[in-house]
């Protein structure tokens, strides 16, 4: 596997350009692809029109009363 792709990736996640579901997704497929021994294809979300993270994708911390 090509370094540069899933350093690619991982900076695409890091920009929040993809969302985290995405990201592991395709990381997945990257390392899958490597170790039968194909030549992984790119990334298909390296450079999406538009983000995938919406306006909604965010992770909400609950107040420690509701946790518990």
């Amino acid at each position: 596997m090509s370094t540069s792709l899933l350093r690619r990736l991982a900076q695409a996640y890091a920009e929040q350009r993809i969302d985290r579901r995405t990201y592991i997704h395709e990381r997945r497929r990257l390392i899958d692809e490597t170790v039968a021994g194909v030549e992984p294809a790119p990334p298909r979300v390296l450079v999406p029109e538009q983000p995938t993270l919406s306006e909604i994708d965010m992770t909400l911390e609950l107040p420690r009363e509701v946790r518990e």
